[in-house]
């Protein structure tokens, strides 16, 4: 919340909501506009907060199972996101002669993505019903 009044400031000056747009006449037009923006602050606070409750419990639920790939599978997707970016981003320029680009076609990129995004969708789907 700290960082939200000099957003409010930028906003302010972007969208032209000063004194010669005629939208705040007065200082309490002002405090108005600043509380409302305040309101939304403290909504979206709300929000992450509670979104980020549940996907703790649905980690804690995974953590919880006794069988080893339901617990391990999406550390082992963010394993491999990581080592292939480290070796095509970070190896290839200092090693390129050593090391080879792992080529991942973008399909496969992209069904991974729609599968975790299912995957964590219906997961949390199961915990709100």
């Amino acid at each position: 919340m700290a960082i939200a009044i000099p957003i409010l400031d930028v906003i302010q000056k972007l969208v032209g909501l000063g004194k010669d747009s005629g939208l705040i006449k007065t200082p309490e037009d002002e405090m108005k506009m600043r509380a409302q923006l305040m309101g939304y602050f403290a909504q979206e606070d709300n929000f992450l907060a509670q979104q980020a409750a549940a996907i703790n419990a649905t980690m804690q639920a995974e953590a919880k199972s006794e069988h080893w790939l339901q617990w391990s599978w999406r550390p082992l997707v963010g394993l491999t996101f990581t080592l292939v970016i480290l070796n095509n981003y970070v190896l290839m320029p200092y090693l390129s002669q050593y090391a080879h680009p792992i080529d991942v076609p973008a399909g496969v990129w992209n069904a991974m993505l729609v599968v975790l995004g299912a995957a964590a969708a219906t997961r949390g789907w199961e915990k709100v019903t």
